[in-house]
Protein backbone atom coordinates (compact mmCIF):
# COMPACT_ATOMS: atom_id res chain seq x y z
CA UNK A 1 0.00 0.00 0.00
CA UNK A 2 1.04 3.50 -0.61
CA UNK A 3 1.59 5.63 2.61
CA UNK A 4 2.43 8.64 0.83
CA UNK A 5 -1.02 10.49 0.50
CA UNK A 6 -2.07 9.40 4.17
CA UNK A 7 1.36 11.08 4.79
CA UNK A 8 1.05 14.11 3.10
CA UNK A 9 -2.78 14.64 4.39
CA UNK A 10 -1.42 14.23 8.04
CA UNK A 11 1.55 16.84 7.28
CA UNK A 12 -0.95 19.24 5.44
CA UNK A 13 -3.98 18.93 7.59
CA UNK A 14 -2.24 19.70 11.34
CA UNK A 15 1.11 21.27 9.96
CA UNK A 16 3.68 18.53 11.42
CA UNK A 17 6.85 18.83 11.68
CA UNK A 18 9.08 15.92 11.05
CA UNK A 19 9.19 15.09 14.84
CA UNK A 20 5.90 15.43 15.14
CA UNK A 21 5.23 13.37 11.96
CA UNK A 22 8.09 10.77 13.88
CA UNK A 23 6.27 11.06 16.89
CA UNK A 24 2.44 9.79 15.87
CA UNK A 25 4.51 6.82 13.73
CA UNK A 26 6.08 5.34 16.11
CA UNK A 27 3.60 5.74 19.17
CA UNK A 28 0.69 4.55 16.64
CA UNK A 29 1.76 2.88 12.97
CA UNK A 30 -1.41 2.15 12.08
CA UNK A 31 -2.01 5.31 11.14
CA UNK A 32 -0.44 5.01 8.24
CA UNK A 33 -3.36 2.05 7.49
CA UNK A 34 -6.29 4.82 7.51
CA UNK A 35 -7.28 6.24 4.26
CA UNK A 36 -7.15 10.27 4.27
CA UNK A 37 -11.15 10.07 4.00
CA UNK A 38 -11.15 8.09 7.55
CA UNK A 39 -8.71 10.12 8.73
CA UNK A 40 -10.07 13.82 7.06
CA UNK A 41 -13.28 12.88 9.28
CA UNK A 42 -11.42 12.79 12.53
CA UNK A 43 -9.76 15.53 12.10
CA UNK A 44 -13.02 17.82 11.07
CA UNK A 45 -14.04 16.27 14.42
CA UNK A 46 -11.80 18.13 16.14
CA UNK A 47 -11.46 21.03 13.91
CA UNK A 48 -14.97 22.03 13.31
CA UNK A 49 -17.09 20.24 15.78
CA UNK A 50 -15.07 20.52 18.90
CA UNK A 51 -13.50 23.91 18.11
CA UNK A 52 -9.86 23.29 18.14
CA UNK A 53 -7.16 25.38 16.08
CA UNK A 54 -4.79 23.63 14.07
CA UNK A 55 -2.02 24.25 16.58
CA UNK A 56 -4.08 22.57 19.39
CA UNK A 57 -5.39 20.09 17.46
CA UNK A 58 -1.92 19.38 16.64
CA UNK A 59 -0.80 19.51 19.75
CA UNK A 60 -3.55 16.89 21.09
CA UNK A 61 -3.08 14.37 18.82
CA UNK A 62 0.47 14.15 19.06
CA UNK A 63 0.40 13.70 22.93
CA UNK A 64 -2.39 11.30 22.15
CA UNK A 65 -2.04 9.52 18.67
CA UNK A 66 -4.60 7.00 19.93
CA UNK A 67 -7.52 9.38 19.60
CA UNK A 68 -6.53 9.61 15.42
CA UNK A 69 -7.92 5.47 16.43
CA UNK A 70 -10.96 5.90 17.96
CA UNK A 71 -14.26 5.66 15.76
CA UNK A 72 -16.26 9.46 15.16
CA UNK A 73 -19.76 8.51 14.57
CA UNK A 74 -20.10 4.16 16.02
CA UNK A 75 -22.18 3.98 19.26
CA UNK A 76 -18.93 4.34 21.35
CA UNK A 77 -17.04 6.93 19.28
CA UNK A 78 -15.82 10.20 19.98
CA UNK A 79 -19.37 11.96 18.79
CA UNK A 80 -21.31 9.94 21.66
CA UNK A 81 -18.01 11.00 23.69
CA UNK A 82 -18.53 14.44 23.34
CA UNK A 83 -22.36 14.27 23.64
CA UNK A 84 -22.53 12.30 26.71
CA UNK A 85 -20.18 14.81 28.31
CA UNK A 86 -21.58 17.80 26.67
CA UNK A 87 -25.05 16.91 26.88
CA UNK A 88 -25.51 14.37 30.09
CA UNK A 89 -22.58 15.61 32.29
CA UNK A 90 -23.86 19.25 31.00
CA UNK A 91 -20.17 20.55 30.64
CA UNK A 92 -19.78 23.27 27.95
CA UNK A 93 -17.84 22.77 25.10
CA UNK A 94 -15.50 25.58 26.00
CA UNK A 95 -14.63 23.82 29.36
CA UNK A 96 -14.49 20.49 26.88
CA UNK A 97 -12.21 21.85 25.14
CA UNK A 98 -9.68 22.42 28.16
CA UNK A 99 -10.32 19.20 29.82
CA UNK A 100 -9.93 17.05 26.76
CA UNK A 101 -6.70 19.06 26.59
CA UNK A 102 -5.60 18.47 29.76
CA UNK A 103 -6.63 14.70 29.30
CA UNK A 104 -7.17 13.35 26.30
CA UNK A 105 -7.55 10.07 27.35
CA UNK A 106 -11.17 10.53 28.39
CA UNK A 107 -12.44 10.64 24.88
CA UNK A 108 -10.64 6.84 24.98
CA UNK A 109 -12.55 5.86 27.98
CA UNK A 110 -15.34 3.29 27.62
CA UNK A 111 -18.99 4.52 27.86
Amino acid sequence: KNISPTVLFLVRAMDLSKQDLRTLVVAYPCILCYSVQNLGRKLHFFEEIFGYSVEDMRELLVSEPRLLCAAVDSERGLNAHLHFLHNEMRIPIEELRVIVKANPKILLYSL
